[in-house]
């Protein structure tokens, strides 16, 4: 088994992200422009994260679907094996161990098992923000992604956990933000117009929130709205000068605009400044479709 690299969390890694799921993403967002506005969450929750008890990820809270094996790692069987025996405040050390080695493996699948058990010790808003977001990452996984079963388990934990933190502190910004993208990500359509407006509402709270500002950006480049863009990615460069992905971005919503005015000059810069090849690629592609 290849324990594949996570994608980067930057808000510069965050749209290279968003092509790869942006078609799917596309038809959820068009969805939501039609009559979507009186949602409710309804979504049964898969996997039971109330219980005290330990759970290993072997065991009933995969209820169905597999998940891959882990590679061998003799400290983590080891680890495994005495939170197993221990509770209190032990088990909890065990527990954070195991939950940091598996993040560090790109395994946020069986990490999100093990730090939803360490909530029966610490149910603080950072605590459960930190499960909420793994079941996230867990679902992007390309195995859980495109195993229908195993991505609704995960999908549904992430919004349940992230819920909780919003309930908890509705004005978080980080948590309405990774909600709003849980939301959208979750492929049921009568999530779409929740995830826009939870975005939206983080603006509301805070207007100089830049992942919030990029994210609607994102969205409206894949809706077509490039007038929306436009203004959502100069905010995003006022803010954040050195955004290469936002200059590539305005760029481009200028050329879908027809105003030229302006666009080399960003290309040029996004193709000396950007570190992500994916990124000088794109920023190429359009350079040539403009001259």
């Amino acid at each position: 088994m290849v324990e594949k690299n996570s994608p980067s969390q930057s808000v510069n890694g965050f749209p290279l992200r968003l092509i790869v799921i942006g078609s799917g993403i596309l038809i959820l967002i068009l969805l939501m422009f039609a009559d979507k506005t009186n949602l409710d969450n309804q979504e049964e929750r898969l996997l039971d994260t109330g219980s005290s008890a330990m759970v290993t990820p072997s065991a009933s809270s995969i209820p169905q679907g597999k998940l891959p094996p882990l590679a061998p790692d003799p400290q983590l069987d080891a680890w495994v094996a005495d939170a197993e025996k221990n509770t209190g405040d032990t088990q909890k050390v065990l527990l954070d161990s195991i939950v940091n080695r598996l993040s560090a493996r790109n395994r946020f699948d069986y990490a999100a098992i093990y730090a939803s058990q360490s909530l029966a010790h610490d149910s603080s808003l950072n605590a459960r923000l930190r499960v909420g977001r793994l079941y996230q990452q867990a679902s992007r996984l390309e195995y859980i992604a495109n195993d229908t079963v195993l991505f609704q388990q995960y999908s549904n934990q992430a919004i349940n956990q992230l819920e909780k933190v919003v309930e908890q502190a509705p004005q978080n910004e980080e948590g309405l933000y990774y909600l709003g993208l849980a939301y959208v990500e979750s492929k049921n359509p009568q999530y779409s117009m929740q995830g826009i407006l939870t975005i939206r509402k983080i603006l509301e709270i805070n207007p100089d929130n830049v992942q919030a500002t990029y994210s609607l950006g994102m969205f409206s480049i894949q809706t077509g709205q490039f007038d929306k863009a436009l203004g959502r990615f100069e905010k995003v460069l006022q803010l954040q000068t050195e955004n290469q992905s936002a200059r590539y971005y305005l760029a481009y919503a200028k050329v879908q605009l027809n105003q030229p005015e302006g666009v080399s000059d960003l290309l040029e810069t996004v193709l000396k400044e950007a570190k992500d090849p994916e990124l000088k690629q794109l920023a190429r592609n359009l350079m040539n479709q403009i001259n």
